[in-house]
Order: C-alpha cells, then sequence, then structure tokens
C-alpha cells in the first residue's frame, strides 16, 4: 500500500508544492511518475513549464484523469481501443437495431436515431462514473422501461468486451484494472480534483494498492454549502492544511461579508450583445492603460454559446485574444458544401441544394466549355416548376428542353440559341444528380464513405481557391484533415459493417462534424477567453466573469434520460442539492483565480425575452460591497461606434475627431456623398441618380447603336417603357431578369400561355371542320367538344402533378358541375354571332424570322404621323377577326387586367393601336376596332376598346366602349405611333428614370428592391408642375420624327 498524504487547499493554492514534488519524483523515476490534474489548461500549462525547464517527465502522466487513463492502458493493454464518443453513438444505434423485439419503450416509432443513441450515452455515463449497478439498484422500482433500457446497455457492454474497446466512460474503471495487474511502484501526485465520484476513485485507489507514494492536494474548507468530500474514503496516513491566500471568498455562500477579496465591480447590460460589446470596451480599456493582454482574462459558463458575440465585438475592437473553444467543424463553410453535396439524395434533391451545390466555390461544374453556375441551375428549375425529386428533375428538364425546341423552330436565332444552351445545361445538371444517386442506397458505413469518396474524386472536389489571408487558409486545410478524419471514423468504427441508410450515414456524420472542433489557439500574450469550470487553480491579474444569468450559473441538469426522480434517487446520483454545491465551487474558483480585478456581468433580457441574474452575482454584491458601473458599448476602440459618431457628427455639423471614419475615406468625400445623395432623392428626375444619362456622351453614344434605326421594336418592351422607363432599362439595357417563381403549380405565365395555345387549338380545328365563323348557340355541344379536347391535348403536355393541378385542370375543362372556363368562352363567342367579322388569324406573327404562322418575316416599317421617320415593330397578335370588305379588328386575350381606352388615347397602352396600324401595313386592310379578350373564370368578355363608330354595325353585339364624340379612330391610332417614337427617342437619348406615379406601380416588379421611386416625391413634384397633367408624361420628351 503506498504511503498516502492528503493536503486540503483552497482553489488556486497548494500548486507549486504538488509540481515541485512531483519534479523531484521524476527526476528519480519518470517513468512511473504521474501528475494528475483537474483541466486540460492546466495539465498544458504545466506541461509546457516543465519542458521549458528541461525537467525529465512522460507528457502523457502529466494530465487529466481520463488522460492518464488512456496513457496506463496504452501501456499496459494496448490491444484494447479506446472509442470516441461519436463511435459510441454508432455502436448504440446498431445495438438499438439489432435488437429481435425493438426497443418500444426506447424508441416508440420503432426508428432508433441519433437522440435515442445520445440519451443512452449520457444515462451510460452516469452510470460508469458513479459505478451503478443498473437497473437492479433500482429495486421495486424497476418497470418495463428501466428493464428495458438495461437490457440495451448490457448488449452494448457486451460488444464492447467481444470486440475489446472502450469507451471514454469506462476508461477509468479499465485502467484501474489495467494498473493493479502491473503491480508497478508509482509516484502518484493528484491536485485540484473536486469530489470524484466512483470510478475515479477507483482508478486512484488502484495507485494508492502498490507500492510508492501517493499525495493528493483536494480542495475543501470548513463550509458545507461548498465542500462535503474531505477525501476520509482514501484512509491517508497524513492530513495537512495548506493555508494562504484567497480564503477572503468563502463567506459568500454563507451569508457574510467578504474579506480580502479583490476589488469587485458589476454591470448589467441590457442584452448579451451589448454584454460583450461592454466588456470589449472595458479590455480595450485596460489595453490602453497599459496592461498585457495576457494578464486578462474573459470567462462565460457557456463559451460555446458565446463565442459568436464574442467573435464579432472583439474582431470589431481590434483585440487579439485566444481560446480553447474553437468553432465547429460544421461552421467552415468548405465542410458546409461538402455535407451539402452529400446531403442532397437524403434531401429529395431539393432545387434549393442544388443550386447552392452549384454556386459553391468549391465545387466546378461545366455545361459543355462553359461554367455552370447555381444562378443557372435555379433559372431553370423555377422555369421547368421543379422543387424536389430526381424524377421531377428528369421529367421537368426534358418537357422544358422539348419547349425551348418548339420555341426554337418559330423564335429566330435567339431562341434557338437558348434551346441549344438550355440543353447542355440540362444534360450537365442530370449528370451531377446522376452521380449524387450513387451515393443512396442501404449498405455498410465504410462502403458510404467509399461511395462519398469516389464521388468527390470524380469531380476533382472540393476545389480550394486562393484564401484571402494565412488565417483563412490554415483553417480551411485544418477543416479538410478533421473532415477526412470524421469519415475514417465512421469507415472503421466498431460497427462498419452494419448496412446502413444513406440517411442514417448522414446523420450519423453531420453530428461527429458539429462535435469536431479546430484546434485550440494557445497563445499566452493574447486575451484569454474561456469557460468557468476551466478557471479553477488558475492565476489571472483581471477577471471578466459574464453571463451570470440563472440557467448558465448556476446551471442544474435536468433528470437523467429515462428515469424518474424517484428512480434517480435509488441510483444515488447527484441531488440538486448536490449539483447546486459543485456550481457553487466552480464559481468560487472562478473568483479565487483572479488577483487584481473582477467584473460580474448579466444581460438583461435576450432579444425581448428577460433575463433573470444569478443569485451568485447578487450574493458577491452583498457580501462585497461590489460597485455597479454603467456598461458602455459605444465606445473610441470600437471602429463601428467611431463610424456612427463620425456619422452624428457630420449630421450636426461637426467635423469628426481624427480616425473615427474608415481607413481611407475622407470628410470631403463623405460630405460629397450625402450631399449627393440628399439633392438626387428630391424634386424630379433630372440627375443621372435618377436615370437621365442624357450627359453621358459614351453611354448615349452605345445606346443609339444598340437601339438605332434597324432595331424592330415589340409593342410589349414600348409599354413598359412607357410605364416605367427604369424598368425598361433593367430589362432590356442591362438585362437584368428575376428568377422565375418557384411555383408548386402551373405559374400565371404558364396559364396565360396555355389558355392561348387552347384557344388557337381550337379555332383552327373549328375551322378545320368546315366552320367558318364562331360557333352558333346551336353549335354549343360540339363546339364543347372541340375545346375539351384540345384543352386535354394541351394539359397532357405539362408534367403538373397534385390537388392544385388537378384543380386547376378542372376550372379550364369544367367538371360534371359546370362547363368551366372554355365553356365560358364558348358562350361569349355564341353572343357575338352577328358579327360580320370572324376570326380568322391566331398567333400570327410579324417580323419574327422563321415563325409561324407570319404576316411577314421581316419587321414592319411604321410611318410616324407629322414626320419623315419610321417605327420598325414586330410581334405576335393573339387573334384577328375580319369581314368579307376587308376590315378588320385585333384582339388580345387577358388572363389579368387589361389596359382602357384612356392609356390608349393618353400613351400608355401602345400594343394594339401599334399591332393593327402593323397589320393594315402589311395586308392592306382597314382596321377598325380593337380590343382586349378577358379570359377569367366567372369574368370571360369580350371587350372592344376602341373602335371607328362608322364600323359599329360590322362589330354586332361585342360589347363597345364609346368614343369620345372629338375623337378620330385612325387619329387615335396615329396618337399612339407618335408616342411609341416618342419613347423610343426617350431610350435612344438615355432616359430611364422610375415612374412619374400616373400609374401605380406593379406589386410583381422584378426590379422593385433596385428602384428609387417615391410616391411621395412624384405627388411634390406635381403639385409644384401645378395643374398641367401632361407635364413629364412622355419620358421621351419631343416627338422621335427621323429619330425613330
Amino acid at each position: 500500500m503506498a504511503r498516502t498524504t492528503i493536503f486540503t487547499i483552497l482553489p488556486g493554492q497548494g500548486l507549486p508544492v504538488c509540481t515541485g514534488r512531483f519534479c523531484k519524483a521524476a527526476a528519480r523515476d519518470p517513468f512511473h511518475s504521474v501528475l494528475i490534474l483537474p483541466t486540460k489548461r492546466l495539465a498544458g500549462e504545466i506541461r509546457d513549464q516543465m519542458r521549458e525547464r528541461g525537467l525529465p517527465f512522460l507528457p502523457d502522466l502529466v494530465g487529466t484523469p481520463e488522460e492518464v487513463a488512456r496513457a496506463v492502458l496504452h501501456r499496459y493493454r494496448p490491444a484494447i481501443r479506446v472509442m470516441e464518443r461519436d463511435e459510441a453513438r454508432s455502436v448504440f444505434l446498431a445495438v438499438l437495431k439489432e435488437r429481435p423485439a425493438g426497443s418500444p419503450l426506447i424508441t416508440p416509432d420503432r426508428q432508433p436515431g441519433i437522440r435515442q443513441a445520445d440519451d443512452l450515452g449520457i444515462l451510460r455515463k452516469v452510470i460508469e462514473a458513479r459505478m451503478i449497478d443498473y437497473p437492479a439498484c433500482l429495486a421495486e422500482l424497476q418497470g418495463q422501461r428501466s428493464t428495458e433500457v438495461g437490457a440495451v446497455l448490457d448488449a452494448y457492454r457486451t460488444l464492447l468486451e467481444h470486440r475489446r474497446l472502450v469507451d471514454s466512460d469506462s476508461v477509468l474503471a479499465c485502467a484501474a484494472g489495467a494498473v493493479r495487474e502491473a503491480a508497478q511502484r508509482w509516484q502518484v501526485f493528484v491536485y485540484g480534483l473536486y469530489e470524484p465520484p466512483a470510478s475515479l476513485r477507483g482508478f486512484l485507489g488502484a495507485f494508492r494498492a502498490g507500492e510508492g507514494e501517493f499525495s493528493a492536494f483536494v480542495p475543501y474548507a470548513q463550509n458545507p454549502a461548498v465542500f462535503a468530500d474531505r477525501w476520509e474514503w482514501m484512509d491517508a496516513d497524513e492530513y495537512h492544511t495548506i493555508a494562504g491566500e484567497g480564503s477572503g471568498w468563502l463567506p459568500i455562500f454563507g451569508g457574510e461579508e467578504a474579506s480580502g477579496a479583490c476589488p469587485v465591480r458589476t454591470m448589467r447590460p441590457a442584452t448579451r450583445e451589448a454584454e460583450v460589446r461592454a466588456i470589449a470596451a472595458e479590455v480595450s480599456r485596460l489595453l490602453e492603460e497599459g496592461t498585457p493582454p495576457g494578464g486578462i482574462t474573459v470567462a462565460f459558463p457557456d463559451i460555446r454559446a458565446a463565442a459568436p458575440l464574442l467573435e464579432e465585438a472583439f474582431a470589431d475592437a481590434a483585440i487579439p485574444y485566444a481560446t480553447a473553444t474553437r468553432p465547429s467543424l460544421a461552421t467552415i463553410p468548405l465542410v458546409q458544401v461538402v455535407l451539402l453535396a452529400a446531403g442532397i439524395p437524403a434531401g429529395r434533391y431539393r432545387r434549393e441544394d442544388v443550386a447552392a451545390l452549384f454556386s459553391s466555390p468549391y465545387f466546378r461544374f461545366n455545361a459543355g466549355n462553359r461554367p455552370l453556375t447555381g444562378g443557372d441551375v435555379e433559372r431553370l428549375a423555377r422555369e421547368a416548376g421543379i422543387s424536389e425529386g430526381l424524377r421531377s428533375w428528369e421529367r421537368g428538364l426534358e418537357r422544358l428542353c422539348a419547349r425551348y425546341a418548339a420555341e426554337a423552330g418559330d423564335g429566330g436565332e435567339a431562341a434557338a440559341a437558348r434551346a441549344a444552351t438550355g440543353r447542355v445545361q440540362a444534360a450537365a445538371i442530370m449528370d451531377v444528380l446522376r452521380r449524387l444517386k450513387t451515393l443512396e442506397g442501404v449498405r455498410p458505413a465504410s462502403g458510404h464513405v467509399r461511395a462519398l469518396g469516389e464521388l468527390l474524386a470524380a469531380w476533382d472536389a472540393p476545389f480550394i481557391p486562393p484564401a484571402p489571408d494565412d488565417a483563412v487558409g490554415a483553417a480551411e486545410e485544418e477543416a479538410w484533415s478533421l473532415l477526412n478524419g470524421t469519415l475514417r471514423r465512421l469507415g472503421s468504427s466498431p460497427t462498419s459493417d452494419q448496412r446502413i441508410s444513406q440517411g442514417e450515414f448522414l446523420g450519423l456524420w453531420t453530428t461527429m462534424v458539429r462535435e469536431t472542433r479546430l484546434s485550440p489557439v494557445t497563445d499566452n500574450g493574447r486575451v484569454q477567453v474561456t469557460g468557468i469550470r476551466e478557471l479553477a487553480h488558475m492565476r489571472v491579474p483581471h477577471l471578466f466573469l459574464a453571463d451570470l444569468t440563472d440557467g448558465r450559473m448556476p446551471d442544474i441538469p435536468p433528470l437523467l434520460p429515462y428515469t424518474t426522480e424517484r428512480e434517480e434517487g435509488r441510483m444515488g446520483t447527484q441531488s440538486r442539492r448536490e449539483k447546486l454545491r459543485e456550481e457553487r465551487y466552480y464559481f468560487l474558483a472562478a473568483l479565487s483565480a483572479a488577483e487584481k480585478e473582477i467584473c460580474l456581468s448579466a444581460a438583461l433580457a435576450e432579444g425581448t425575452t428577460p433575463l433573470v441574474e444569478s443569485p451568485f452575482l447578487r450574493m458577491v454584491e452583498e457580501a462585497t460591497g461590489a460597485v455597479p458601473c454603467d456598461a458602455e458599448t459605444e465606445t473610441i476602440w470600437s471602429a463601428r461606434s467611431r463610424a456612427a459618431g463620425a456619422g452624428r457628427a457630420i449630421a450636426g455639423g461637426y467635423m469628426p475627431a481624427a480616425g473615427w471614419l474608415p481607413e481611407g475615406l475622407g470628410t470631403e468625400e463623405v460630405l460629397s456623398r450625402i450631399r449627393s445623395e440628399a439633392a438626387c432623392r428630391t424634386g424630379g428626375y433630372t440627375t443621372a441618380w435618377d436615370g437621365i444619362l442624357t450627359g453621358e456622351k459614351e453611354i448615349t453614344a452605345d445606346l443609339a447603336a444598340r437601339f438605332g434605326p434597324e432595331r424592330a421594336w415589340s409593342p410589349t418592351s414600348l409599354d413598359m417603357y412607357v410605364a416605367c422607363p427604369f424598368r425598361f432599362y433593367c430589362a432590356y439595357v442591362l438585362g437584368l431578369a428575376a428568377l422565375p417563381e418557384a411555383e408548386r403549380t402551373i405559374s400565371a405565365a404558364d396559364q396565360g400561355a396555355l389558355v392561348h395555345e387552347i384557344l388557337r387549338g381550337f379555332y383552327e380545328r373549328w375551322r378545320a371542320a368546315g366552320h367558318p365563323g364562331r360557333p352558333a348557340r346551336g353549335d354549343h355541344a360540339a363546339a364543347s367538344a372541340v375545346v375539351r379536347d384540345v384543352a386535354r391535348r394541351e394539359t397532357d403536355r405539362y408534367h403538373w402533378e397534385g390537388p392544385v393541378w388537378e384543380v386547376v385542370k378542372e376550372q379550364l375543362l369544367g367538371t360534371a358541375d359546370g362547363e368551366g372556363l372554355f365553356g365560358e368562352f364558348l358562350a361569349e363567342e355564341e353572343k357575338a354571332a352577328d358579327s360580320a367579322l370572324d376570326p380568322s388569324l391566331f398567333e400570327v406573327s410579324f417580323g419574327i424570322a422563321g415563325k409561324v404562322p407570319s404576316l411577314s418575316g421581316a419587321p414592319v416599317p411604321l410611318p410616324v404621323p407629322g414626320g419623315d421617320g419610321v417605327l420598325r415593330v414586330r410581334g405576335t397578335i393573339d387573334r384577328v377577326d375580319a369581314g368579307d370588305d376587308g376590315t378588320c379588328m385585333v384582339t388580345d386575350y387577358k388572363t389579368g387586367t387589361a389596359p382602357t381606352q384612356k392609356d390608349i388615347r393618353e400613351g400608355r397602352a401602345l400594343q394594339l393601336p401599334l399591332y393593327l396600324r402593323a397589320l393594315e401595313t402589311v395586308t392592306g386592310m382597314n382596321g377598325v376596332a380593337c380590343g382586349y379578350y378577358t379570359i377569367r373564370q366567372g369574368k370571360t368578355q369580350n371587350s372592344i376598346v376602341a373602335h371607328d363608330p362608322a364600323a359599329a354595325p360590322l362589330l354586332g353585339s361585342i360589347p363597345k366602349k364609346a368614343m369620345p364624340a372629338d375623337e378620330d379612330f385612325t387619329r387615335m391610332i396615329d396618337g399612339a405611333v407618335t408616342a411609341a417614337a416618342r419613347a423610343v427617342a426617350g431610350i435612344r437619348s438615355g432616359r430611364f428614370p422610375p415612374s412619374d406615379g400616373i400609374r401605380k406601380c406593379p406589386s410583381y416588379c422584378d426590379y422593385s428592391s433596385i428602384c428609387r421611386f417615391s410616391s411621395l416625391r412624384t405627388l411634390t413634384c406635381a403639385d409644384a408642375a401645378g395643374d398641367d397633367e401632361d407635364a413629364g408624361r412622355f419620358p421621351g420628351g419631343a416627338q422621335g420624327g427621323d429619330e425613330a
């Protein structure tokens, strides 16, 4: 039996005595001299000090109990492997899945998952630490659930024994057996272990059982609120007390005044973000006063939760800091995208995930000889109506390519190019998705790892671009190495031969990645950031204890998984009182670490949720008379605060202090920007800020060339310009296009196109059957059969599925209870059977080479009234009704809102007049009317918006908008052509202001997020302009004439 000496100490005391004795023992026999310490941080510092002094020792015998236990097993039982916690999780999952009858009380849905495995791991950790005979210890409390849990734990333990494995929970017990078997003469020194549980007691007892020396420096004092274990269970030969400074903190948990403690200040900032920024300000003050960075320590109860706020605030204040708690591997973008790629099959090939993969700089994909971007994938998927599902991608892209090909047949070179590009891009997308499909299936974990490795190798991925700085590059390199390490552990885990689904593999891997962290940054020359428990037995001059809120400090864990309060009591686990005592100890140890000053803080709220301050904070205030201080967050040390202060100074007419502005930005430049912004957001549209580019010679020269006399204009693009020149500028000059809306069913635009195709198909079939005009009332049944058949054929071309699409089809085709939208259309046509103008041409184009049917392959030149120029136009007319005498009418189908006659008269609706004039020019027919045919369920109506009153009898019963007595129909058409020429002149001259406010901006505008339109500004300008309603109406200014 080793001679045993117990030294009782207060936190932070006795360390030099302990390490001095160890160094003497290690000098005699370094191979059997052991130093056991409470934290990895302290162990690391002691090892570094001994290396610097050149002392003989074995580094793996200086560490925490678990670290020393691993070293012992490695030396005396090399055949036993210690599993990591992530491997233990996979073993628990395997055990749960292999149980013949399942574990219904553990996994009610019969699908064991990571949560159940983690819960079992938590329970086993406590059972092993306290060496509990579970579930036998429950006696009469043992029920079906505890029996089931016990059986799973036994199966887990048996599997580990069979494969010569131990986990981190049982490593102490296994190492204790190895120490006893080795029967060596050990020199063991234990420092700072607070109330060790049964397994640790057994490990220490194994060392004491042999010959040698055993010395323990035990935290203890006469304060039952904090200390209850003097290590009498060790039955030592000697007991000593090491007296020293630091005892002044002991009375705080006894309601007494603390004496001899260092000065204490307290802060109560409004939020946790404000708290961290206030700490950053205080740290900056200390640094400016000359305090070395290494003399400052900031500690949190939960350092991982505080890390994001801390990183932002300390970076803003340029504070150099070091922390052992590095970011999780899952926060590194490189790792995130690899996980994303692996998870796409399990996520059912969601459009957002696939597009994100193609958007990543770490993966490079090509379509032909051009890069294929995430934007390309997102656009094609939205156009194809794809949301998720590999089959949906296949069918959707196939149908989209077929649609592109059909449009290429009669849409000119641009349509043909789009079809070719779309075909290549779709093939590239499907190649990537089919490769991802190789990750699917049920196979061993090693098979999943191999499949992922082969996929990444085939793509030569990930591609790691040059890092912006050395720190980012080092983090990416380490992250990639650690990520491969997680895969190796999964592929060689004890249950790697068990077959699991790709989703289960992904869940295990993702959890491992989240729990893996980058290597700690150790630099004693920086501000130290740590957890409160790591402060035990440390010495720091200036200490900040932050986030002292109830639930964080003290943190009293809930009941163990799969147990009740009575069962926990029978198991002999920590009671709430014991847990609270432990929390008091670590708080006391943290206070004892401070040498010069302590600042305690607690935020009042988390967002809008109030927080309750820790009772420990109040106890310290009452025991020490702590000085409250304001939480300053706006300070000169914060770059954000300096910039805000500079802005306030400039706004108030003062010169900001030197260094307050961002580097490279002068006061005059800031003032110039502010003046420009303020001036250009008021008054009329007169500057380049508002899209008036008339003074930019290079730009106007380019516009004149791009939109010159040979340009063929589509009436819809000119309609867009007169409604909002800025919208035209974005769409046609810059070529910006918003992504198509992601639709779960057919979009509004596609539904409009579908209606057009059905109506064209109907009249083509109807006329081919020998019917020259509209259906009469007696033809309703025959016409209904034709339109239904056409509609079915057209709707079958779409790949939509589900109840929403079925409802849409019912609205179009009708049901037994009603005829649907096209029944309404036929009824409307029957009303106009008395018209002398019969439907003659449908979806007929002009000026679009290769498109059929066509009036002219070349653009149609329209003379500009009052000038000697021409306006070349092109387009597709939905419908032309013609009479035997050469008269005609053009009709535009609308599934939405249609313009009014006033819009045509005032030059804001150009489409129908330009169509009619182009039709007259090409065919020599006499245009007498134009109208909109609203095709909308319950509101289907054909309406003539403008007509020649002399031709009214020819139009029959079709509803007609009355023409003003002083308005001539031909002059109205001429006015529209003139307005179009004026718009062209505005485009060529570079006038692209936002809407003038006469018409309300549409809610669906693709460019609203970048538009400078302000209704208040336009109203102000209108008031200043007086009663002149036409002022500024046409952005193009004077008539186009030759300019058109």
